[in-house]
């Protein structure tokens, strides 16, 4: 009964809410205030916040620092994220209520705990944890969040974080379990965004059996420990020796302190069963988040190093490493990240616990192990010594099926070291569901609703709703800034809903300037602007790709040469074009024709069950 009670005050309030949008847009303020405080009252935490905002303001009523606070604080009882930050700047100044920096802290925690990105509020989290406002001292913490706000461009941050010392930080967060034990270094507990937001691309993935998509963002709560390097020959034939592990590696010295590879997810859980005995601890592999988390460092970047790979910084295929495409490199042999982990990235790829799942959605929360899907498959991380530049990205994600062994592939170890309650009881159930389901694999589906190919150069991705076209670029001008032309491409996309869209993309991850400009035969027909929203709970970002309308794709097929533009506009509104590529639109004329039918062909085969 009291559910019932609660969907229907729900939809009294949704209701109301939509009606004080339309009067406000209307201009009818009186009325717009009228079914505002309905809302309101009926428990809609965006007009609680709104009303809230109101009364703090004062104009269309009187300012009410009381009421103001009241009103806020319900909006952030029920979660809402920018209502929880207005809590912490009344409990900070004492607005409405007497100031407490405990209070403060809580709700500026649960506000960046619920999605929020804005970058001061990552520094005066920082601050908290660094001078024990309203909370423990926490030196770990407070540089995980500096990090965060540094790689923004934070200037107080960064300036705060070039006075501390990170590297004694890291050093008192190190530990061993016993001699012959993986060291462990102790990560804080935290939150980021997992996966990435860039629908125009075809090739964010280099296993197009999954994605890294929807991006979301992830609260981990819970404290948390992961293996310094991954785990090595020198360690699993000590697991070996003391009959934990039944098959033994290369003996020899000169292997000793290279990662173990060759190894199956079942054979990991063989050596993570022997440590946790002769410990008494509950070592585990790193979830799929706990191990974006890890390797993230702290930034949102492709790389821990910025948005491409520097020379000599991994063990890959074209890394520029002495081990390149040979073998692995022995561990510590590469510069730490940010959390004073060695070779997250290349040199072995790195088994986590998660089953597979193609993509995030429904994905368990607080950055919880996947224990329902294709469980015969697990996810891999990190790439390897084999594998190209792409795979090392840090939300690139791969699987193999639990029995398999390649060269590539080892592990890394994870350990929980202060749980959250409600964390525990997720994956509790988490698990009880893993094991109720029955065992599938994610290649016994139905074939995919999507194809591709590549003619004369243009590469075609479709599926039943959307398609992307990549023209064979030509005469690529990057007026002098210096991009790497191997990795830049122009991708033009048709979405679901039949609008046109059109982006440069740096390296897989990054577009190029926030305004394009097209030229059909010379003529500028076309200037977009790449533009991001917050949506209105203050939870998730979107970013608006520019678009092209009807008009202009009836000039493109019509046209013989295009030009595209990315262009970065200064802040005194001077424009400094950053590149250009040129490409023939007799071809896209032709291709776009074909890569429509294609589409059209898989939505009948969609519509009769054909494919998923």
């Amino acid at each position: 009964m009291k559910r019932e009670v609660k969907a229907a005050e729900q939809r009294v309030g949704a209701q109301a809410y939509a009606l004080a949008k339309d009067a406000y847009d209307k201009g009818n303020n009186e009325e717009g205030l009228k079914y505002l405080r309905q809302a309101a009252d009926a428990g809609h935490a965006e007009s609680q916040y709104i009303l809230g905002m109101k009364y703090y303001n004062g104009g269309q009523i009187p300012k009410d620092d009381r009421l103001s606070f009241e009103w806020t604080e319900k909006a952030a009882k029920q979660g809402h994220v920018a209502a929880a930050f207005q809590m912490y700047s009344k409990y900070i100044r004492g607005t409405g209520v007497e100031k407490n920096e405990k209070k403060a802290h809580k709700y500026l925690r649960q506000s960046m705990e619920g999605g929020n990105t804005d970058v001061s509020a990552k520094f005066l989290l920082a601050q908290n944890y660094w001078y024990g406002w309203g909370t423990k001292k926490n030196p770990l913490l407070a540089v995980n969040w500096l990090r965060q706000a540094a790689a923004e461009g934070h200037a107080n941050a960064i300036k705060m974080l070039e006075s501390v010392s990170q590297d004694e930080i890291v050093k008192q967060s190190v530990f061993k379990s016993c001699d012959v034990c993986p060291t462990m270094v102790t990560l804080p507990e935290g939150a980021f965004l997992m996966g990435v937001h860039d629908p125009n691309s075809v090739d964010l993935n280099t296993n197009k059996n999954l994605t890294n998509q929807p991006r979301h963002f992830v609260n981990l709560p819970h404290t948390f420990a992961l293996g310094q390097t991954e785990v090595t020959h020198a360690q699993w034939n000590a697991c070996v020796g003391d009959k934990g592990c039944a098959r033994p590696v290369d003996t020899t010295q000169e292997k000793a302190n290279h990662p173990v590879t060759y190894v199956s997810w079942k054979e990991a859980q063989e050596y993570i069963a022997w440590i946790s005995k002769k410990t008494n601890r509950p070592y585990r592999l790193p979830t799929e988040s706990e191990w974006e988390y890890a390797a993230r460092s702290g930034v949102s970047t492709a790389y821990p190093y910025g948005i491409s790979l520097p020379p000599a910084r991994a063990n890959c295929k074209g890394c520029g490493s002495q081990w390149d495409n040979q073998s692995t490199a022995p561990v510590k042999s590469f510069a730490p990240n940010g959390y004073g982990l060695y070779e997250m990235l290349g040199n072995a790829a790195e088994w986590t616990d998660d089953c597979v799942n193609k993509s995030y959605k429904g994905k368990p929360p607080m950055g919880i192990s996947w224990a329902t899907g294709y469980c015969e498959e697990r996810i891999h991380r990190g790439g390897a010594w084999d594998t190209s530049p792409k795979s090392l990205r840090v939300y690139n994600r791969e699987y193999q099926k639990v029995g398999d062994r390649r060269l590539n592939l080892g592990f890394r170890l994870a350990l929980t070291l202060k749980e959250f309650p409600k964390r525990a009881e997720a994956a509790k159930a988490a698990t009880a569901a893993g094991a109720n389901q029955e065992s599938k694999s994610i290649t016994q589906k139905k074939p995919s609703c999507s194809g591709r190919k590549e003619i004369d150069g243009w590469k075609f991705f479709w599926t039943h709703d959307y398609f992307y076209l990549k023209p064979a670029l030509y005469d690529i001008n990057d007026y002098g800034i210096g991009y790497n032309k191997k990795y830049v491409e122009l991708t033009i996309s048709r979405g679901s809903t039949g609008n046109y869209f059109m982006m440069f993309k740096f390296g897989g991850t990054y577009h190029l300037g926030d305004i394009y400009q097209l030229y059909v035969d010379g003529i500028k027909v076309y200037v977009g602007q790449w533009t991001s929203e917050t949506s209105a709970d203050g939870k998730s970002q979107r970013d608006n790709l520019p678009s092209l309308t009807a008009d202009v794709i009836q000039k493109m097929e019509s046209g013989k040469v295009a030009e595209v533009r990315a262009v970065k506009r200064n802040y005194d509104d001077t424009e400094v074009i950053l590149i250009s590529a040129k490409f023939s639109l007799t071809d896209f004329a032709k291709h776009h024709k074909d890569i429509d039918q294609h589409r059209q062909i898989t939505e009948m085969k969609k519509q009769i069950g054909g494919c998923r």
